[in-house]
């Protein structure tokens, strides 16, 4: 699957991402990506709400939602949290696969904008961030993500989404 090319940050309007991506950069410091450990929940406690914390499997690819902040649960509708992204029946489960492959692959973050239709009202926007995280400093085997939707009050879930 074929997926549209990372944006740049100066491309992303969402502050906590752009909070998140500066973040990622200090951490790397002179490194590609660093490891989860220097991820300090301490350090970030206004972004808690929009960050997923995900582990990445290589043979076969999977993704396991190790943690998900609670803006980005209200907004699903359900806590993904201890589970894998292919049992829970998201109608763009292959679409965000192939962006968490393409940040494994790749080693770098992916920047995302996408518009979702809604069976009533306008289009939500939603912004979205994964930067890689390597234990061993080569193979990216975890991520942070972050997942950011514009024009929602802070208690909108997204069950009305028709697609993406």
């Amino acid at each position: 699957m074929t997926i549209p090319p990372s944006k740049t940050i100066a491309d992303i309007r969402a502050a906590p991402i752009q909070q998140m991506h500066l973040y990622w950069l200090g951490k790397c410091g002179e490194r590609e990506m660093p490891p989860r450990a220097e991820i300090k929940p301490e350090e970030i406690t206004r972004l808690l709400p929009y960050v997923v914390l995900v582990d990445l499997e290589s043979s076969p690819f999977r993704v396991y939602y190790r943690l998900v902040g609670t803006a980005v649960q209200q907004r699903h509708n359900r806590n993904a949290t201890g589970r894998y992204l292919d049992e829970l029946g998201y109608p763009t489960e292959m679409e965000i696969a192939a962006t968490y492959l393409w940040v494994h692959d790749q080693r770098r973050p992916y920047l995302g904008r996408a518009n979702l239709a809604r069976r009533v009202g306008s289009p939500i926007t939603f912004e979205y961030g994964i930067w890689p995280l390597s234990d061993d400093g080569r193979q990216v085997n975890k991520c942070v993500a972050m997942e950011v939707y514009h024009g929602l009050s802070s208690r909108a879930v997204l069950r009305d989404v028709l697609k993406s």
